[in-house]
């Protein structure tokens, strides 16, 4: 299996095998949602949520093998079958780009509702000095 199919695979399968939130778990830092759905796609920054990102996960799926059709048509003979390739690779493209868009505005929603529900926490930086007892605390902090 080429490699980029290995790794829509094993991303498929881990959005699929992963479990929900039990009521014992503390809430998660809500960082990394937003940079999933920015940088991997596929509708994980919805998932960490707790949200719904199938939609979004079909969508890219379909974006994907779109633009490898196209790079399949466009290794043909004949100048038309190039043509041809490039139309469906910038189509995938066009498809990849308003789905990453698309959860992107999505993801802070999902976030906030994730918030709201206490799955997720905000990650706050900690900053104290003490000027009289000359000591300074630098650090990160989750705040519920």
């Amino acid at each position: 299996m080429p490699r980029p199919l290995k790794v829509v695979a094993l991303l498929l399968l881990a959005f699929l095998a992963g479990g929900s939130l039990s009521a014992e778990e503390q809430p998660k830092a809500a960082a990394p949602a937003y940079l999933l759905s920015a940088f991997v796609g596929f509708g994980t920054g919805q998932y960490y949520c707790g949200a719904n990102g199938i939609g979004f996960l079909v969508v890219d799926i379909v974006g994907v093998g779109v633009v490898v059709y196209g790079l399949g048509s466009a290794s043909g003979s004949t100048f038309s079958q190039g043509l041809q390739g490039a139309a469906f690779i910038e189509l995938g493209g066009l498809v990849l780009l308003v789905s990453r868009i698309g959860q992107i505005i999505n993801v802070f929603g999902a976030v906030e509702r994730a918030k709201r529900e206490g799955r997720l926490a905000d990650v706050v930086p900690v900053i104290n000095v003490d000027i009289r007892r000359t000591s300074f605390e630098l650090g990160v902090a989750l705040r519920y």
